[in-house]
């Protein structure tokens, strides 16, 4: 069995992956391809085709010859934001992710992102997500904004001892005493929640190495690098 899973080759993984994730793959390739020009993109919330249209000043066109499917299994960042996605089925195998930005889709399942052990940064802004249980064994995540999402629970964060940044705002989580004991955290972005006030203020009393945002913005430093928006 190689990094692709049940048993499938590359080519085998490419040829049975949909249209929509071709054309976000060979657009993040080609972003990646120009990382020096894109990052000087003045705007973050554009799609994949947006940002590859912006970046060579033509519409995005997809080619039938010469998938890179092999360069695709190296890709250690994917941008699906404001695509047409609904689930992560085809990044199951992306062992060298580090970096996925799924804001503004239909998305609802992170069970794919398991196996992504490397995975850094995470994004899953204005989706469906309701659980984050996928990410329990996801250890080197670092950031994490599930704002607007449907998330009730912190609890599988519990052990994420590199979570530095986490957006929770506009979600249903109740309580943060799952990450009570995560030291590493410096900025937890908490508007619009059922978290108390009490439990609010007894968090920042106890970890005042962390700053906790409750109130809207839209200028926020931790949000904009993940590919979504405060607060």
């Amino acid at each position: 069995m190689d990094s692709w899973g049940e048993g499938a080759s590359a080519r085998e993984w490419w040829d049975a992956t949909d249209a929509v994730w071709r054309e976000i793959f060979l657009c993040n390739l080609a972003i990646e391809a120009n990382r020096d020009r894109a990052a000087r993109l003045s705007s973050t919330w554009l799609t994949p085709a947006k940002r590859y249209e912006r970046l060579t000043g033509e519409p995005f066109v997809m080619h039938t010859e010469g998938l890179p499917e092999n360069e695709t299994q190296r890709l250690v960042k994917v941008d699906c934001y404001g695509t047409d996605v609904e689930n992560l089925t085809p990044l199951a195998g992306l062992q060298e992710l580090r970096e996925a930005y799924c804001g503004a889709t239909s998305l609802y399942d992170l069970s794919p992102l398991r196996n992504c052990k490397k995975l850094a940064n995470l994004c899953l802004y204005d989706t469906k997500v309701a659980s984050l249980e996928p990410l329990r064994d996801l250890r080197e995540i670092r950031r994490l904004c599930c704002a607007n999402t449907r998330v009730r629970s912190l609890e599988p964060l519990a052990r994420l001892q590199h979570l530095e940044f986490l957006s929770i705002s506009n979600t249903l989580i109740t309580s943060l005493a799952p990450i009570w004991g995560l030291r590493s955290l410096r900025r937890l972005r908490c508007h619009n929640t059922g978290i108390s006030t009490e439990e609010l203020n007894a968090f920042c009393r106890e970890h005042p190495q962390c700053e906790v945002l409750t109130v809207e913005s839209e200028d926020d430093d931790f949000a904009a690098p993940l590919g979504c928006p405060g607060p």
